[in-house]
């Protein structure tokens, strides 16, 4: 379905203005948040 084609196109994703802004993430790469998240 879309969400999941939505998902996957791209895990190349630059949050360049959040980072520029000072926001601290909590699990900087994807596979880590899912794991946390399972």
């Amino acid at each position: 379905p879309m969400a999941r084609e939505l998902l996957l196109a791209s895990t190349r994703v630059s949050p360049s203005r959040l980072l520029e802004a000072g926001f601290d993430y909590r699990h900087p790469v994807l596979q880590d948040a899912f794991s946390a998240f399972l």
